[in-house]
């Protein structure tokens, strides 16, 4: 009892118990991997056995001219299809939000539905329709226009860019999408009673009010294509065209396994993720400066687009079958053969 009176003891609570478990969890699995990858990455041979500090895995990475390929490689690639996601993912985002569209609710469904396919699924049925031997695409337009070889090739840059950009497209409309719905519409009316038509108007205030949005989500897709694995493995590895994430797993999957090597990859990998993460970090910490504050409830003035609403519904139509349908479609196809054949008549 006279302990008890001298030293205060701490007094814990479930809450408390709980709020340590998620916090030492959470270093856990932020801190100790990389903690590691950057140990190994200054250590040679396998793991487990004794072995000196050395610099030796970053002279044979960084001393090697393909590095910096590779390292070009992976920025076109992430740049590129981040650009593309975006794009389509603000356009979506401004439809549904801002425009008379039809069907909306049931586009607003439709849209994550891209998410839950499979990377890899996705690009084996892109495969399938535009490889230049065995696409189905490839060999309708060779018959049609009597080409001797295949217009489109999967198996290139552009083709990574394409695939890649397309399975980022939910993910930034889900971001932007939220952004255009908190916006006060009152700024953009304003610019319309002062005479600015509606792209001005979408130069002028939309798209700057919404800039920290746009910009972190293009951010984050970006990080997420840097470090895609799914597309580049598939298309990428059959092309011989590496990226970061490609090169990291094949140095792995090759016996006997340089740990050593594949640290100081992945180190790289992640010290631009963090550079991103960390500029990510800085423009939603500004996102408060192109808050809007009104004292009412508002609505968005829909914007009429006449006959136009139906090249928009087909814009969404055809994005779902290049993401959804003829994947699904070749691959249902391909699922019932012994042996994989272009379909004919």
């Amino acid at each position: 009892m006279a302990l008890r009176r001298i030293v205060r003891l701490p007094r814990w609570n479930p809450q408390t118990l709980l709020l340590a478990g998620v916090v030492i969890l959470a270093l856990y699995l932020v801190v100790v991997p990389p903690f590691f990858l950057l140990w190994w990455s200054f250590r040679t041979g396998p793991i487990g056995f004794a072995s000196e500090l050395t610099l030796q895995n970053y002279r044979g990475a960084y001393g090697d001219p393909r590095t910096y390929t590779l390292f070009g490689t992976t920025v076109v690639f992430a740049v590129s299809a981040a650009a593309l996601g975006l794009f389509f993912g603000v356009v979506f985002a401004w439809l549904l939000e801002r425009t008379n569209i039809p069907f909306k609710g049931a586009l607003y469904s439709l849209m994550p539905v891209p998410v839950a396919v499979p990377g890899v699924l996705f690009s084996i049925g892109w495969v399938l329709l535009l490889s230049p031997q065995i696409g189905v695409i490839n060999v309708i337009l060779r018959r049609v226009f009597d080409l001797d070889a295949a217009p489109i090739n999967i198996y290139s840059l552009p083709g990574m860019v394409f695939l890649e950009g397309l399975h980022l497209i939910p993910v930034t409309f889900l971001m932007i999408a939220g952004a255009f719905r908190r916006m006060d519409p009152s700024l953009e009316e304003a610019s319309a009673v002062a005479g600015g038509g509606l792209f001005s108007t979408l130069r002028r205030v939309t798209i700057k009010v919404l800039w920290p949005s746009i910009l972190a989500a293009y951010i984050y897709v970006m990080i997420s294509a840097m470090e895609s694995f799914e597309i580049p493995g598939v298309i990428g590895m059959r092309a011989g065209i590496h990226v970061l994430a490609l090169k990291i797993y094949l140095a792995a999957s090759q016996p006997p396994t340089d740990y050593g090597l594949v640290s100081t990859y992945a180190v790289l990998l992640l010290l631009i993720s963090a550079v991103l993460i960390y500029f990510y970090g800085k423009v939603i910490g500004q996102a408060e400066r192109f808050a809007t504050i009104t004292g009412k409830a508002y609505r968005p003035k829909v914007i009429d687009l006449g006959v136009w609403k139906y090249a928009a519904l087909a814009l969404f139509g055809g994005y779902f079958l290049v993401t959804v349908l003829l994947p699904f479609l070749i691959l249902c196809w391909a699922s019932l053969l012994p042996f994989y054949e272009v379909p004919s008549v």
